[in-house]
């Protein structure tokens, strides 16, 4: 098959091979960057892991770069820590001596969020591979803002018991998700 000729206005210098490959690697570039290497610009900027954070003598947690303690109170014997990256947080709240399923304390941990939020809408709970109850919630506050979070319930072998509640403004939660998982994970309830 013969190639077409050459246009009778188009002198040979005019012609330019084309680079069909340039704009697909820079495509390609800007997913990278987009997809890993922007976390990993956020976590050089939010700095160093802090130290790790005692919660009752019950459970330790690691804060993930960019996280810090901002309150913590214990009442009635629940001690809780919240820390904090921007509008997220991780509240973990301990019991010793609760000796109950995790079961109980997650319906325990549900009353407390009803307490929470004028209006409520929690998940089905799911067991994880370490057996604990996972369930996902999103409520309204009385404000009219809408939080949507993940609340983690784990019983120890000694009966201790902490609950794990990730939580953010509706929409954010899924930027701090792989940090909380990372936090949550790594925790062990004594």
């Amino acid at each position: 098959m013969a190639s077409a000729p050459p246009r009778a206005d188009e002198g040979p210098a005019h012609r330019r091979v084309e680079r069909r490959w340039w704009p697909t690697l820079a495509v390609l570039a800007v997913i990278v960057f987009v997809a890993g290497g922007s976390r990993a610009v956020g976590d050089a900027l939010a700095g160093p892991a802090g130290p790790a954070v005692e919660v009752g003598g019950v459970t330790t947690v690691q804060p993930a770069p960019g996280w810090a303690v901002e309150a913590r109170s214990e009442q009635a014997g629940i001690v809780q820590v919240l820390l904090r990256r921007g509008a997220a947080g991780l509240l973990i709240s301990t019991s010793e001596g609760f000796g109950r399923p995790a079961e109980e304390l997650r319906e325990v941990y549900e009353g407390v969020l009803q307490g929470r939020f004028a209006h409520l809408t929690i998940g089905v709970p799911a067991r994880d591979d370490a057996g604990r109850l996972a369930f996902g919630y999103v409520g309204v506050t009385s404000d009219g803002i809408t939080v949507e979070g993940v609340a983690i319930a784990a019983v120890g072998p000694s009966g201790d018991a902490a609950v794990f509640d990730g939580f953010s403004p509706e929409g954010d939660l899924a930027a701090v998700v792989d940090d909380l998982r990372l936090m949550v994970g790594t925790a062990e309830v004594l």
